[in-house]
């Protein structure tokens, strides 16, 4: 009797370590553990939670308000979703991901790419949501040449949020993936979605 008390007991702890080990690792998207003062190290890390809550958007306020800088909004196709998964503990901050595209004019492009303190690469956009990629024409056989420039991220995000932008000359398209985007007017207000 006391040998099978002893083996429930060490399956039992089995068990337990099992559950332990396994929890390891899943405490939420990738993001979470990178979040420091409202910002995500990279916004596409959170890709695959985001194409299950992607919905497009084509309203062009909430885009000419965040990126004034990009000059008139022609049109635009973008989603914003909350980072993080829903642990039922109490509410706190949320990141917000906006992610998405706008048409401006080819002026505002040029001037853009103009800029004295801009040093621009070919750069493909990765790790976007899968309605945000599609409606952007992002797939693995498109010949778009999307170029983008640390300067540029900077003098847009005004060190405010986590932002990446990317210009394609071709359409006067300006692809921005970012987290918690502010406009200048803000003055460090996080407005989401």
């Amino acid at each position: 009797m006391r040998r099978q008390g002893a083996t429930v007991a060490r399956s039992a702890a089995a068990v337990a370590v099992l559950l332990l080990v396994a929890s390891c690792g899943t405490s939420g998207p990738e993001g979470r553990d990178q979040a420091s003062a409202g910002r995500v190290a990279d916004p596409s890390a959170s890709a695959r939670s985001a194409s299950r809550t992607c919905e497009i958007s084509e309203e062009k306020e909430p885009v000419r308000a965040r990126f004034p800088a990009f000059g008139e909004v022609l049109s635009t196709r973008w989603c914003a979703f909350a980072l993080g998964v829903d642990t039922g503990r109490v509410p706190g901050p949320t990141d917000t991901r906006v992610v998405g595209y706008l048409e401006t004019s080819a002026s505002a492009v040029e001037a853009l790419l103009a800029r004295s303190d801009g040093t621009f690469e070919e750069a493909r956009p990765t790790g976007l949501p899968e309605a945000v990629a599609r409606a952007a024409g992002i797939t693995p056989s498109s010949t778009t040449t999307w170029v983008t420039s640390p300067e540029l991220d900077g003098s847009i995000t005004l060190d405010l949020y986590t932002g990446r932008f990317y210009l394609d000359e071709e359409t006067n398209r300006v692809l921005f993936d970012t987290v918690n985007p502010v406009g200048p007017e803000d003055g460090g207000v996080v407005v989401g979605g």
